[in-house]
């Protein structure tokens, strides 16, 4: 998407003045910059979105709903991977998170047993217990 709109500026930016090429330009950049921000500067962001007091889930879901179609598959498929990570034993966890890696191994378990009673063990279990890869990219 962003290709494309770079696309479109080259193409057309001899159409603008000066100071519509330097906002162009800005523009481009502010946006590249988005698309180059780093994991952990957005989990940043994300946490400094959490950090205050009370419940912002309606509030964000709202707002997430309104995004491309798309973007809202990928971010479920980031969630879901996320909780993915939190049920494993790679994640830390203490008295503060230990609810989210005990409720993320349940999700997990019962989504295990869902694909277990629709005839899938072994390896092929495996496979289709993990949550995040059930969502197709589109």
């Amino acid at each position: 998407m962003i290709i494309g709109f770079i696309y479109y500026i080259l193409i057309y930016i001899d159409k603008f003045d000066l100071f519509g090429k330097l906002i162009c330009f800005i523009f481009t950049l502010n946006h590249l910059n988005f698309y180059i921000m780093e994991a952990r500067e957005l989990a940043n962001e994300i946490t400094n979105y959490l950090n205050t007091f009370g419940d912002k889930s309606e509030e964000f879901n709202n707002a997430m709903s309104s995004q491309h179609r798309t973007l809202q598959q990928n971010f479920t498929r980031l969630c879901l991977a996320w909780i993915e990570h939190c049920a494993s034993e790679e994640y830390r966890y203490d008295g503060r998170n230990e609810a989210s890696h005990n409720t993320s191994k349940a999700i997990l378990e019962g989504f295990e047993k869902v694909q277990a009673e629709k005839g899938y063990n072994g390896e092929m279990l495996k496979f289709m217990s993990k949550l995040s890869g059930h969502l197709p990219s589109v």
